[in-house]
């Protein structure tokens, strides 16, 4: 029910009190993460991280255009998949002074649901839209896991296996 100016507004107040002292690019995009961590916290959220963890990255943010759209109607947002560990999305209506409160925003998601070592870089802006090159490892699971092996299994009774 806020106008883009007046959400814009909250997050200029916030990132000023939040993280007074530090540059406007750094406080936008940790005010970004720890929104993300608020909205993962909450009833709805937490159902939603349950889904993200099991989507993986690349899946949860193939689907975040669905995010973006019910948080505000009127923003348009497009996702490309540039690879197995990266895409790139373009939104409008971002919400903030600097696209670097979104590129919190994707990151976060991105570790939330399992990507390591995640880079979200804004790389075009022109005040209503941005553009955000995504990118991230995903660890990688053994073959067989280490309770399964006979080492492991000769630890739990230590009795040799034949």
């Amino acid at each position: 029910t806020y106008t883009l100016e007046q959400w814009k507004q909250f997050l200029r107040i916030a990132a000023d009190h939040v993280y007074a002292g530090m540059p406007a690019e750094a406080a936008y995009y940790s005010l970004g993460e720890r929104f993300m961590d608020g909205y993962f916290s909450s009833i709805f959220g937490r159902a939603l991280l349950g889904m993200a963890r099991l989507l993986g990255p690349r899946r949860a943010l193939t689907q975040a255009r669905l995010c973006f759209r019910t948080s505000a109607n009127c923003s348009e947002v497009r996702i490309v998949e540039r690879g197995p560990t990266e895409v790139e999305v373009w939104l409008t209506d971002i919400g903030a002074d600097l696209p670097t409160f979104v590129a919190g925003v994707l990151a976060r998601a991105a570790e939330l649901s399992g990507g390591q070592r995640v880079v979200a870089i804004p790389e075009g802006f022109d005040g209503q839209s941005a553009t955000y090159h995504v990118r991230w490892s995903e660890q990688a699971l053994p073959a067989v896991s280490p309770a399964l092996t006979p080492a492991a299994a000769e630890r739990v009774d230590n009795q040799p296996r034949a």
